[in-house]
């Protein structure tokens, strides 16, 4: 669906060592190629020419980046075809072109459902959790949480939801916070 549009995703997968990777193409469209100089962990980037799936992957989540055009009609048609069989989700991208990205991963693959599926294992309810966000995926573990805590320079619609904004990820503040608060 998204080659028909021009959009090439960055594919996240585990190897069969376990290892966490991200494949993409060598010729990367600009929103892609900014997100990718941003990735922290650039020996998991690995170049795969075309991008696509191999037996041994393990694929966990599809990223497109892309101008909203682009990401609006592809999240339409996921979200037509693949009813209820994917999680998707749309962030602002962070870089210098205005873009979005749109997530694709298993329907259980996204904070909410860590925090509920976490919450389980150590036998404590989910509104006991205090989380901290800053970008729209974070909205589903701002539902569930009991206390939720955004950075200064969070988007705006988490920074509503928020019952702190404490300050900016440049600032280490969230660091701050656990240090005062434990």
């Amino acid at each position: 669906m998204g080659r028909t549009l021009g959009l090439v995703p960055l594919m996240f997968s585990l190897d069969a060592d376990g290892r966490e990777r991200v494949w993409h193409e060598s010729s990367l469209a600009p929103g892609p190629r900014e997100l990718r100089e941003r990735l922290p962990y650039d020996t998991w980037l690995t170049t795969r020419d075309p991008l696509r799936t191999r037996s041994e992957d393990r694929v966990v989540m599809l990223t497109y980046v892309a101008a909203k055009p682009q990401v609006t009609v592809l999240q339409d048609r996921v979200n037509e075809t693949l009813r209820g069989r994917v999680h998707v989700h749309i962030t602002r991208g962070t870089g210098q072109r205005p873009s979005l990205v749109l997530e694709l991963c298993h329907p259980e693959g996204n904070k909410a459902q860590a925090l509920r599926a976490w919450s389980a294992m150590l036998g404590c309810d989910p509104r006991m959790v205090t989380v901290f966000g800053d970008n729209l995926n974070d909205l589903g573990l701002f539902a569930v949480a009991g206390h939720r805590v955004a950075v200064r320079n969070a988007q705006s619609e988490l920074k509503s939801l928020a019952d702190e904004v404490i300050g900016s990820n440049d600032e280490d503040a969230v660091a701050h916070y656990i240090a005062r608060h434990l």
